[in-house]
């Protein structure tokens, strides 16, 4: 069977919050099998990037056990889905050092073929640091746009 080609906003939306919740419950097998089998993270406005599953899966294990004890709350303030993508938003509050702090953290995972190719996430610098921890000595830089392809304009 040919998988589709093409996802309703409504199966977006759907695979987006089954992401989401596998992200919460610490369901890693799971949440993987909504990306495709060699996804990319990209992390703005620092400006790199992780890729692989292999990559992904320790990236979210050390989430799990470096970040989350952090968060003293988390919450999705909204979820956008179109045909193309999911846009997902979160308000954060953080533990940072002695101080308590809120943030904002957003989410653009674009959809290929019938799974999502990744994450592009969007935060303050303090937050991208704290999720990437360790592995910030393995990322790598996002290449310049004039090296990238444009693609179509999609409408969300």
């Amino acid at each position: 069977m040919t998988p589709p080609t093409h996802f309703s906003a409504q199966e977006v939306d759907a695979l987006a919050r089954a992401h989401a919740d596998c992200e919460e419950r610490g369901e890693f097998s799971d949440l993987m099998a909504t990306l495709v089998e060699d996804p990319l993270y990209e992390f703005h406005p620092l400006g790199v990037q992780i890729k692989g599953a292999e990559a992904i899966l320790r990236y979210y294990e050390r989430v799990r056990r470096d970040y989350n004890p952090q968060v003293v709350s988390s919450a999705l303030v909204d979820l956008i889905a179109g045909n193309s993508a999911a846009v997902l938003e979160y308000a954060i509050r953080l533990r940072i050092d002695q101080e308590i702090v809120d943030e904002r953290l957003i989410a653009i995972m674009p959809v290929v073929g019938n799974l999502f190719g990744g994450e592009r996430i969007y935060s303050s610098d303090r937050v991208l640091r704290r999720l990437l921890g360790e592995m910030l000595e393995e990322v790598k830089p996002i290449p310049p746009l004039a090296d990238l392809t444009p693609g179509p304009a999609r409408q969300v």
